[in-house]
């Protein structure tokens, strides 16, 4: 079992690894201004594995040399010293450090090697325009600042696989989740292994102190080390924000706003830095076999991502005491809309816009009150509560009157708004005083623009006071649920068209007829009961010829109704054709679909007793035909609807009115 790292037994430099000496070497090429193109063709000379694949690389297309390369002199004559020193550090790392290493906790290697790939390339770019006298040890800094996770994958794989798990699943750094897990964090593994390697001061400082904030810097630190752990800090910033990151997670990085300051960030060419990096990274994707995202995807986040910081940069001081909070709410909101524009269920957006509102900002409750078809009072139709305070939805129902000034102030605000005690809207009092809170703000769902629903929200238990910033998330979160409902509405009443009746709003025949196939499927697999029942209305030619057809829209429209308010929620209810409807009876036998017919014969027979005086000397009635689904002699639908129109054939001639049953 290999034993775990810790702060105790890291100084036993047996669990680290051995740095190639093939790398050794070429770092030193690297990092020593005077040596000499003749000092890098000796190196890479001397190993044929590495010769072979430098050459291999400088010749592929990525390079777009016309002529082929056939020795390594050659190589520097096209591409020129510096390039060919950053390449021949790149393959000879990968090959001695990446490239076949048993795999331990579950770090994806190409990712990572991918990352620091591009932060190394960013880190030369942003020294160049910042004055760093020594770009390539910037590079070289960039390339290992992230060494450490792989020593930790090998060391300690379980641990550091709960990291990375941690990571995906949690707004926690990369720093929280390691020392939660592991122990210890990558940079201080990165540069206890750098201090074996026998590296300069100057790149353990960098490795060791790349996720550190100005204020964390030891302050006996040189300034030149400070300057390059702050480039390969933006680098490995900018690299996160191009979407390279070296592992999955689910918070987005943070940079200190003393780099900002330090770099004057505005002022950089973030336009040469990403294409430094896009060049780097197009030219080491057939080396490493890795597919680089479209670059000018990454100028755009990038953009956005300056931006941001430039607002942040200007309002420092409040970032400061509210940045964590408001990198948790935003990973929430993002989060949440991503959930509610995936969903086309108003119940759906609903739900996962509550979750949010609750667990990403953290109130205590949040409720979401509709309107009832009368639209006379607020009901609450769903409750997200932390507080185990016992609230019952179904008994917060507000009644109101029609010119309630509460509810004019949701109708016209764009934006959530606070209530508290001192308010004076009579319904806004009313919710307040029954949640037994302080305050509470009130967040007015729109659609088509008219009030649609209200979201409410208060932190009765805990009593903090609910801040301006919290109010601004929830009113983006508000903006996205109102676009995310109507799209699940309009897809709603899409899929209405397509699959009800227009006139009595239940299944058109295609949908009934679908559903039936469905239910035989079912009931011949399992062998369960299924009935199905024909119902037909009486004289219904001769109501259309005498009151016209707007009143047989309006009786069929009733009779659809009752047919449904009559059958259970599983049963099946669709217009079959004209004054026809087909029910659906899954799970019932013969004795119990009779006892249904006569239910809705019944309920129809009622409705021309209420209506004999608006339709004088006609009966409103239906007649019924019954059949149950034998496996032996049903084999198609139209078996089974054969069966049950001969038994509305007998109904008809004994009289109408009445159930009938195929036997």
């Amino acid at each position: 079992m290999v034993a775990r790292l810790t702060r105790e037994n890291l100084r036993d430099l047996d669990n680290l690894p051995t740095l190639p000496s093939v790398v050794t070497r070429v770092l030193e090429l690297v990092l020593d201004d005077s040596s000499s193109a003749r000092d890098a063709a000796k190196i890479v000379e001397s190993d044929q594995a590495l010769s072979a694949r430098v050459l291999k690389i400088v010749n592929s297309p990525a390079y777009g040399l016309r002529q082929k390369v056939s020795t390594v002199n050659h190589a520097i004559a096209m591409l020129g010293f510096t390039s060919l020193k950053s390449l021949v550090l790149s393959v000879s790392v990968y090959d001695g450090m990446i490239e076949g290493k048993q795999a331990g906790g579950g770090l994806d290697k190409i990712m990572y090697w991918q990352h620091c790939l591009a932060t190394g390339a960013a880190a030369r770019a942003i020294a160049r325009e910042v004055g760093y006298d020594l770009p390539e040890e910037a590079f070289v800094a960039g390339l290992l600042h992230d060494i450490g996770k792989v020593i930790l994958d090998l060391h300690d794989p379980a641990g550091f696989q709960d990291c990375l798990r941690t990571l995906r699943q949690e707004p926690v750094t990369t720093i929280e989740s390691e020392v939660r897990h592991c122990g210890i964090t990558h940079p201080e593994v990165g540069e206890w292994a750098a201090e074996h390697w026998h590296l300069p001061q100057i790149l353990r400082d960098a490795i060791r102190h790349h996720h550190a904030r100005n204020g964390d810097l030891p302050a006996d630190l040189p300034v030149k080390h400070r300057h390059l752990a702050m480039i390969v800090t933006l680098a490995d910033f900018v690299t996160w924000t191009q979407g390279m990151g070296s592992v999955e997670a689910k918070r987005p990085p943070l940079l200190d706003a003393a780099i900002q300051e330090e770099f004057h960030l505005p002022r950089l060419n973030l336009e040469a830095i990403t294409e430094a990096v896009d060049a780097e990274m197009a030219r080491m994707a057939e080396a490493y076999h890795m597919a680089v995202p479209d670059p000018k995807w990454f100028r755009a986040a990038l953009q956005k991502a300056n931006l941001e910081l430039g607002r942040i940069n200007s309002l420092y001081e409040e970032a400061k005491r509210h940045l964590e909070t408001r990198v948790r709410e935003l990973t929430e909101l993002n989060e949440a809309i991503r959930k509610a524009r995936q969903t086309l269920d108003v119940e759906g957006v609903r739900r996962a816009i509550l979750t949010a509102i609750q667990q990403g900002l953290g109130f205590d409750r949040v409720i979401y009150f509709g309107f009832p078809e009368s639209r006379d009072a607020l009901q609450a139709l769903d409750l997200k509560d932390s507080t185990n305070m016992a609230l019952d939805p179904e008994q917060l129902r507000f009644p109101f009157g029609k010119d309630d000034p509460f509810l004019a102030l949701c109708q016209s605000s764009h934006k959530p708004f606070r209530v508290n005690s001192s308010a004076t809207e009579t319904l806004g009092n009313t919710i307040l005083k029954s949640l037994e809170a302080r305050e509470m703000i009130a967040a007015p769902l729109k659609s088509s623009g008219k009030l649609a629903g209200l979201i409410v929200i208060d932190n009765a238990l805990s009593g903090h006071p609910i801040n301006a910033v919290s109010i601004e998330s929830l009113g983006v979160l508000v903006a996205e649920a109102e676009l995310a409902m109507e799209n699940a509405r309009l897809f709603q009443r899409t899929q209405d068209l397509a699959t009800k009746d227009e006139l009595t709003t239940v299944y058109n025949r295609r949908q009934v007829m679908l559903r039936l196939g469905e239910e035989l499927a079912r009931s011949r697999r399992y062998n369960r009961p299924l009935a199905i029942a024909m119902c037909d209305l009486d004289y219904f030619k001769k109501l259309n010829d005498t009151f016209g057809h707007l009143a047989g829209d309006q009786v069929l429209q009733e009779v659809a109704r009752l047919i449904k308010t009559t059958s259970r929620d599983v049963d099946i209810v669709g217009r079959y054709g004209g004054e026809e409807f087909l029910c659906i009876l899954p799970e019932t036998d013969l004795e119990a679909s009779i006892i249904y017919g006569e239910r809705v014969r019944k309920a129809i027979e009622l409705l021309g007793g209420l209506r004999e005086a608006q339709y004088p000397n006609l009966q409103i009635a239906v007649s019924i035909g019954i059949a149950a689904f034998d496996p032996a002699s049903d084999t198609t639908r139209e078996a089974l609807i054969d069966k049950a129109d001969k038994a509305l054939y007998a109904a008809k001639e004994r009289g109408r009115n009445r159930v009938c049953v195929y036997r």
